[in-house]
Protein backbone atom coordinates (compact mmCIF):
# COMPACT_ATOMS: atom_id res chain seq x y z
CA UNK A 1 0.00 0.00 0.00
CA UNK A 2 1.63 3.17 -1.19
CA UNK A 3 0.79 6.83 0.71
CA UNK A 4 0.14 8.89 -2.25
CA UNK A 5 -1.05 12.79 -2.04
CA UNK A 6 -4.06 13.16 -3.62
CA UNK A 7 -4.50 16.89 -4.92
CA UNK A 8 -7.97 16.86 -3.32
CA UNK A 9 -6.50 16.36 0.34
CA UNK A 10 -5.43 19.96 0.72
CA UNK A 11 -6.58 20.13 4.10
CA UNK A 12 -3.27 17.88 5.03
CA UNK A 13 -0.06 19.50 5.55
CA UNK A 14 2.93 18.35 4.32
CA UNK A 15 4.07 17.03 7.70
CA UNK A 16 1.12 14.70 8.12
CA UNK A 17 1.83 13.12 4.92
CA UNK A 18 5.27 12.72 6.43
CA UNK A 19 4.10 11.41 9.74
CA UNK A 20 1.59 8.68 8.00
CA UNK A 21 4.78 7.57 5.50
CA UNK A 22 6.44 7.01 8.97
CA UNK A 23 3.75 5.49 10.55
CA UNK A 24 3.14 3.04 7.44
CA UNK A 25 6.05 1.19 8.25
CA UNK A 26 5.92 0.92 11.96
CA UNK A 27 1.94 -0.03 11.45
CA UNK A 28 3.27 -2.93 9.54
CA UNK A 29 5.86 -3.99 11.55
CA UNK A 30 3.27 -4.53 14.65
CA UNK A 31 0.86 -6.20 12.30
CA UNK A 32 3.31 -8.74 11.02
CA UNK A 33 4.52 -9.57 14.71
CA UNK A 34 0.60 -10.06 16.09
CA UNK A 35 -0.21 -12.19 12.20
CA UNK A 36 3.47 -14.32 13.41
CA UNK A 37 1.86 -14.56 17.07
CA UNK A 38 -1.61 -15.02 16.20
CA UNK A 39 -0.22 -18.28 13.85
CA UNK A 40 1.92 -19.57 16.83
CA UNK A 41 5.07 -18.89 14.55
CA UNK A 42 7.65 -18.70 16.67
CA UNK A 43 10.84 -15.88 15.99
CA UNK A 44 13.88 -17.54 15.09
CA UNK A 45 17.64 -16.04 14.53
CA UNK A 46 19.05 -14.87 10.92
CA UNK A 47 21.24 -18.47 11.97
CA UNK A 48 18.52 -20.69 13.28
CA UNK A 49 16.54 -21.31 10.28
CA UNK A 50 19.60 -22.32 8.41
CA UNK A 51 20.38 -24.86 10.85
CA UNK A 52 17.10 -26.26 11.36
CA UNK A 53 16.77 -26.68 7.46
CA UNK A 54 20.01 -29.19 8.20
CA UNK A 55 18.46 -30.73 11.10
CA UNK A 56 15.22 -31.47 9.35
CA UNK A 57 17.12 -33.15 6.29
CA UNK A 58 18.51 -35.53 9.22
CA UNK A 59 21.93 -33.88 10.09
CA UNK A 60 23.78 -34.74 13.21
CA UNK A 61 25.32 -31.37 14.85
CA UNK A 62 28.54 -32.44 13.88
CA UNK A 63 27.65 -32.54 10.32
CA UNK A 64 26.56 -29.20 10.66
CA UNK A 65 29.34 -27.88 12.31
CA UNK A 66 31.45 -28.79 9.12
CA UNK A 67 29.81 -26.02 7.52
CA UNK A 68 32.59 -22.70 7.81
CA UNK A 69 31.27 -20.28 10.90
CA UNK A 70 29.72 -22.87 12.51
CA UNK A 71 30.78 -25.43 15.50
CA UNK A 72 29.62 -27.88 17.18
CA UNK A 73 28.56 -25.87 20.46
CA UNK A 74 26.88 -23.09 18.37
CA UNK A 75 24.92 -25.41 16.44
CA UNK A 76 23.73 -27.35 19.79
CA UNK A 77 22.81 -23.75 21.06
CA UNK A 78 20.97 -22.73 18.22
CA UNK A 79 18.72 -26.21 18.55
CA UNK A 80 18.44 -25.46 22.04
CA UNK A 81 17.07 -22.08 20.91
CA UNK A 82 14.53 -23.36 18.31
CA UNK A 83 13.22 -26.02 20.69
CA UNK A 84 12.94 -23.50 23.73
CA UNK A 85 11.30 -21.02 21.15
CA UNK A 86 9.03 -23.70 18.96
CA UNK A 87 7.79 -25.77 22.56
CA UNK A 88 8.49 -29.02 20.69
CA UNK A 89 11.61 -31.30 21.50
CA UNK A 90 12.09 -33.60 18.64
CA UNK A 91 14.28 -31.93 14.67
CA UNK A 92 11.79 -32.59 12.57
CA UNK A 93 8.26 -31.42 14.47
CA UNK A 94 10.23 -27.74 15.43
CA UNK A 95 11.38 -28.20 11.33
CA UNK A 96 7.56 -28.08 10.45
CA UNK A 97 6.02 -25.66 12.77
CA UNK A 98 9.40 -23.18 12.04
CA UNK A 99 10.49 -23.51 8.22
CA UNK A 100 6.97 -23.10 6.56
CA UNK A 101 7.50 -19.94 7.81
CA UNK A 102 10.80 -18.52 7.43
CA UNK A 103 11.70 -15.89 4.79
CA UNK A 104 14.39 -18.65 3.60
CA UNK A 105 13.49 -20.59 0.62
CA UNK A 106 16.12 -22.19 -0.30
CA UNK A 107 17.24 -25.21 0.66
CA UNK A 108 20.86 -25.18 2.33
CA UNK A 109 23.60 -26.89 0.60
CA UNK A 110 25.04 -29.70 1.81
CA UNK A 111 27.33 -29.71 4.15
CA UNK A 112 31.04 -31.40 2.91
CA UNK A 113 32.17 -34.95 4.69
CA UNK A 114 35.27 -34.81 6.19
CA UNK A 115 37.60 -37.76 5.75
Amino acid sequence: MRLERASTHRDISDRDWLALAVLRLHLSDVFLDAERRRRRIPRLSRREPEVLQFAAQDYSNADIARIPLFSVSTISEHMDNIFNRTGVRPRNAAAALALPHSSLTTRPARPETRR
